[in-house]
């Protein structure tokens, strides 16, 4: 049984193999049998009748056509030359005239026309140069571009560097400001003290009297180049006291015999300014000027008591000379001291220190002032410099980036740039080239004298006779040459017709031969197809009885694989016909191919083509490599423009709404300041009135361009005095103005009062203040600590001390150990606390 399972599978898969094998053959049959059909309309399509006409000849009838061209250009050039002879036989004797008149007209023609073309050649020169310029610029910038990337590390190392030495500058220019402020405090102490006064002198400024203006020292502007004379000039009379009326001399006085000493005062009521004796002697060499309008005073009045008769001259040599010369004269002084009174006596040598340090230390004093407010200035910047050193040392991470984009921005300008010089060359080049020719033709029109001539003048009706045979020939020749090229435009047509008809023959020749291998083929298929067929019969008789069931599974299995082989067939037959097709396309268009015909060829003649083509040529090679990604490059150069220009709307917009923001941030901070101005203001008119007794204003320094406020200006005027420079005032004023300013601080943040200052610490503030002022200023205290504020103070008055609730201080033992003590007001013995560590 298994072995006749085994021969009926066996038999089975034979006539499957033998069925595929009929029904391959007789696919291909039909496929052959469908090609020959195709083959035979493709042949039946073809034309089979040459042209009517011979095929003509070509190369003769252009020849042709050249000699008709030729012989009709002579033509018209003889009787252009004929035109021209008879224009000058008619012209006669008033061309001489006519033609002298045309060439200083075309001279001048031309003389414009090379004016306006080296005009046009400069400005395209300029421009190249401007170009040129422009391109090295460019390559400037993008070398610039690529060496930034790698110079960030050494620009962020120098920044570095550049903080480190704004930390050291600043820090020598600290360390320098201590010594400046302790000689200020110490020439500020001396000057408030009045050391080196006499006793009458200093007793009476340090009296404080209301009435007091000054001594004349303090009030006299003096150039450091002339105390020396002004010292000599008036000795002791600089320690004058100037008051504003005779009774507060009197008063003040009164009060020197109370406390002992002598002093002269200059009551403001009572001065009378001296009348001057100069006369002629400013005029003098020699002569530097009255030492009254040299040396200011505020108020004028005190420098006129004071120096108006006196005058400045260089040496003693000149102040003997003018001595001599004048005998009614003012006291003269040098500039190093000698003093020369009217009378005539003399006075000289080396000056004590007490006049002459009085001046200068005022000078010096001002000067700290100048040199301290230079040095914090200076402080100032260094800090916000450093301050912005270091906000910019990070660097970054859109640094590359940016600089990256900055050098593509450089190459794209520089290469635009470099199409724009090539440009600008080849104009510059044919503009010299066209100025040549202007000045060749200029040259060329200059007039020359003409040959005399015996030759007869010609006939002018003779010549016109022959211009028109001229003429006429030229009309033939022109008509001769349109039918010669009508005649070769129809033999180019015929010419096709033969090469498409000769194409049609090889075809039909070619599918002739494949309609045999076709035939040949199908006469082996049929015996194929036959054998198959014979051989299916013979399968299916040695197959015998098989099962159903098998025989259905095994048909549709073969159904299946035939399905697929005629799909693949179908698929070959199909990529074979495209093939055929296609073939016969070429073979087609290439036999209806014509020449161009005449009407279409472009004006002129073949050696105009030649010419044109050349010099389009030589363009072309001006130009340079021609860029073939041109369009997409600009089409990516077009997105990122308008990407650009959408991110360049986003950032107006949001640098507007940023300006509205910062506007609105300036007029609250402008409100804002001047508030606390006010503020500020009403709280030190209210001390100052309560410490000085007096005025207090704070004066407002505004930018007049921006109306904004940029300082203030401190105004007192104590109870008593006409004053409000804050310079003018005594030492323990200007302490006492200070508190008051520093106090009504307190009020700029709107709190004010005890709640806005907690604890205070004050150091020695009370040090420059005399018996009053301490009193004063220490109930001044007390009121403000009733508002809830505590103080420490650091001091030495009594007074001060009388006013504290608590007092401690730093004593040694016998042992030479440091102890600190405590006193309570009201207790009744000190409290030893341990020693300081």
């Amino acid at each position: 049984a298994r072995a006749r399972a085994e021969a009926h599978a066996g038999a089975l898969d034979a006539l499957r193999a033998a069925r595929d094998a009929f029904a391959q053959a007789e696919r291909y049959a039909a496929h052959l049998r469908a090609e020959a059909e195709r083959l035979e309309a493709e042949l039946a399509a073809l034309p089979t009748q040459p042209p009517a006409q011979p095929a003509p000849d070509l190369p003769a009838l252009e020849g042709e056509l050249a000699a008709a061209r030729a012989r009709a250009e002579a033509a018209e050039r003889r009787a252009r030359h004929l035109e021209t002879e008879l224009a000058r036989a008619q012209a006669g004797a008033a061309r001489a005239a006519e033609a002298a008149a045309r060439l200083d007209a075309s001279r001048a023609t031309l003389s414009a026309e090379l004016e306006r073309a080296e005009g046009n050649l400069e400005a395209a020169l300029e421009g190249l140069a401007a170009a040129q310029e422009r391109l090295r610029e460019l390559a400037a910038a993008r070398a610039e571009a690529e060496a930034a990337c790698a110079a960030h590390a050494a620009e962020l190392a120098q920044a570095q560097a550049h903080a480190r030495h704004l930390e050291g500058e600043l820090a020598r220019l600290e360390a320098g400001l201590a010594p400046l402020r302790r000689e200020r405090e110490r020439l500020g102490a001396a000057l408030e003290s009045y050391a080196r006064y006499g006793e009458g002198a200093r007793n009476a400024l340090r009296l404080d009297h209301p009435g007091i203006v000054g001594s004349v020292a303090d009030l006299l502007a003096v150039p450091a180049e002339y105390e020396v004379a002004v010292t000599a000039a008036l000795g002791r009379r600089l320690e004058q006291v100037v008051v504003h009326t005779a009774e507060d001399a009197r008063e003040i006085i009164g009060e020197l015999k109370r406390v002992g000493g002598r002093a002269t005062f200059l009551p403001l009521d009572l001065l009378r300014p001296r009348p001057r004796r100069d006369g002629a002697l400013p005029r003098e060499p020699g002569v530097l000027g009255n030492l009254a309008d040299l040396c200011p005073a505020d108020p004028p009045l005190v420098g006129e008591v004071a120096l108006a008769d006196t005058l400045l001259v260089e040496d003693l040599r000149t102040a003997q000379r003018l001595a001599r010369a004048y005998p009614s004269r003012p006291r003269l002084v040098t500039l190093e001291g000698e003093l020369l009174e009217p009378g005539g006596a003399i006075t000289g040598g080396r000056l004590r220190d007490s006049g002459s340090s009085v001046l200068a230390d005022g000078r010096r004093f001002q000067e700290l002032e100048a040199e301290l407010e230079e040095a914090e200035r200076r402080a100032a910047h260094l800090r916000a410099e450093l301050e912005r050193v270091r906000a910019g040392l990070p660097g970054g991470e859109s640094g590359p980036s940016a600089l990256q984009l900055r050098r593509d921005a450089a190459l794209r300008e520089a290469r635009d740039a470099e199409r724009r010089v090539t440009e600008l060359e080849a104009q510059a080049r044919s503009l010299t080239a066209h100025r040549d020719r202007l000045r060749e033709r200029l040259t060329a029109s200059a007039p020359a004298l003409p040959a005399p001539t015996t030759e007869p003048p010609p006939d002018p009706a003779a010549l016109e006779a022959e211009w028109l045979a001229a003429r006429r020939a030229a009309e033939e020749g022109r008509a001769a040459e349109r039918a010669a090229l009508e005649a070769l435009a129809l033999a180019r047509e015929l010419d096709g017709a033969w090469r498409a008809y000769r194409s049609a023959h090889a075809r039909a020749a070619e599918l002739r031969e494949r309609l045999k291998a076709n035939a040949a083929a199908g006469q082996a298929q049929a015996a194929h197809l036959a054998g198959a067929e014979a051989e299916v019969a013979r399968r299916e008789a040695a197959l015998g009885t098989l099962d159903e069931h098998e025989l259905a599974h095994a048909e549709a299995e073969r159904e299946a694989a035939t399905q697929a082989y005629t799909s693949l067939i179908g698929e070959q037959n199909k990529v074979r016909a495209r093939l055929e097709d296609l073939r016969l396309l070429v073979a087609r268009r290439e036999g209806s191919l014509e020449p161009l015909p005449d009407g279409c060829s472009p004006p002129g003649s073949p050696r105009e083509w030649t010419q044109e083509l050349t010099r389009l040529r030589a363009e072309l090679e001006r130009l340079g490599p021609v860029n073939a990604r041109a369009e997409a490059d600009h089409a990516l150069e077009a997105a990122e423009l308008e990407r650009l220009c959408a991110e360049l709307a986003d950032a107006e917009a949001a640098a507007a709404e940023l300006g509205a923001h910062l506007a609105d941030l300036e007029r609250a901070e402008e409100e804002a300041t001047r508030a606390a101005f006010g503020r500020v203001g009403a709280a030190f008119r209210e001390y100052a009135a309560e410490l000085l007794g007096g005025q207090g204003e704070l004066e407002p320094e505004e930018d007049p361009a921006a109306g904004r406020l940029t300082g203030l200006r401190l105004a007192v005027q104590p109870k008593g005095k006409r004053t409000r420079s804050m310079t003018l005032l005594s030492a323990g004023e200007r302490t006492m103005a200070g508190l008051a300013f520093l106090f009504a601080l307190n009020h700029a943040g709107g709190e004010g009062g005890a709640g806005g200052l907690p604890l205070a610490v004050l150091d020695e503030v009370d040090a420059p203040l005399d018996e009053a002022n301490i009193r004063r200023f220490t109930a001044f205290l007390e009121r403000f600590a009733a508002r809830g504020s505590q103080f420490l103070l650091v001091t030495h008055q009594k007074a001060t001390m009388e006013v504290a609730h608590a007092l401690w201080g730093v004593t040694t033992d016998a042992s030479g150990a440091s102890r600190v003590l405590s006193i309570r007001q009201g207790d009744e013995a000190p409290a030893a606390r341990p020693p300081a560590v």
